[in-house]
């Protein structure tokens, strides 16, 4: 008998896991039909002369400063995620979170960005940075809130980057352009 229930507690956890996994995936795949993925994945504005493989370590020039070292991660699928906290070298009290992930190519990392909006709890689709005039990587997403350029996302190569600016009225977009020059300068060396 006791076997019997384990059989039973076995077969319907595998059961759960599978309706989870097909739950994500569909969820994904709709998140991907919303922001029109199939049109633009594998797309770059530039013919990039190598992937990026290390994460940027020197702010110097960006008018911000990191807090403490990077969180980095590596990810089953290659390549690794880093989150940074800076802050801001003349508004001191001014926070800034950067989360830079860097896949095996332009395919996974497009995908990796579409896998993050899927897991969002935000308003979607996010506005295309094009139609408010912010040009920034490959492929650009801005926000919502109040003050739109209080955050953005972006991919450049194979890096996606989200950026946030805590509590501050500031726009995000200044760093951001700093940050998007400094990926494409190393794609192309």
């Amino acid at each position: 008998m006791k076997n019997i229930k384990s059989i039973g507690f076995i077969t319907i956890f595998t059961l759960i896991t599978l309706v989870v996994f097909a739950y994500n995936d569909s969820f994904i795949d709709s998140t991907k039909q919303l922001y029109g993925y199939n049109q633009w994945v594998g797309i770059t504005k530039t013919n990039y002369i190598h992937t990026i493989t290390s994460v940027i370590s020197n702010f110097t020039g960006s008018g911000f400063t990191l807090i403490h070292p990077p969180i980095v991660d590596e990810v089953e699928e290659g390549g690794f995620s880093c989150l940074y906290t800076l802050k801001n070298n003349i508004l001191q009290n001014e926070i800034i979170d950067v989360k830079f992930d860097i896949r095996n190519d332009i395919v996974a990392t497009h995908s990796y960005l579409m896998e993050s909006f899927a897991y969002s709890s935000s308003l979607q689709p996010f506005p295309l940075g094009n139609v408010k005039s912010v040009f920034l990587g490959d492929r650009c997403y801005l926000n919502y809130a109040t003050n739109e350029n209080s955050s953005v996302s972006f991919v450049r190569n194979n890096v996606s980057l989200y950026i946030f600016l805590n509590d501050s009225t500031n726009s995000v977009l200044p760093f951001a352009t700093w940050l998007d020059n400094k990926i494409l300068e190393m794609s192309l060396d």
